[in-house]
């Protein structure tokens, strides 16, 4: 994974946090906040926009949005060094992280703005 940006050959900007609170879920705000922080890298510049889904709901908001997966990492194939075990051992359904990429965020956006209208 740290060949990304030679892969792409350009800057990224990377999305790594992304929560919601509890009572407020299900309203379209993951969805919001995934597309307006595309909107914002689009703005500056950036020509690929990446998001490290460690939640399947969040791998879920990558999908609606369009980003493609582009590496998938099962939690249970992640090893300690030491001890040879799962570091990670999430309950079902986050079974692993997947690495989601747009590498046209501004085409992205003018979609999403036509879509709006």
């Amino acid at each position: 994974m740290n060949n990304i940006c030679r892969c792409y050959g350009f800057v990224l900007c990377k999305m790594s946090y992304l929560f919601v609170k509890r009572d407020h879920r299900k309203k379209g705000i993951g969805v919001r906040l995934l597309r307006d922080s595309r909107a914002l890298a689009a703005d500056c510049g950036f020509q690929v926009v990446r998001c490290d889904a460690t939640s399947a709901y969040t791998a879920k908001l990558c999908e609606k949005i369009g980003m493609k997966m582009i590496y998938e990492l099962p939690y249970c194939n992640y090893l300690g060094q030491q001890t040879l075990e799962p570091v990670f051992q999430p309950p079902p359904p986050h079974t692993s992280v997947k690495v989601y990429v747009d590498d046209h965020p501004q085409l992205s956006v003018l979609k999403d703005e036509k879509t709006k209208r």
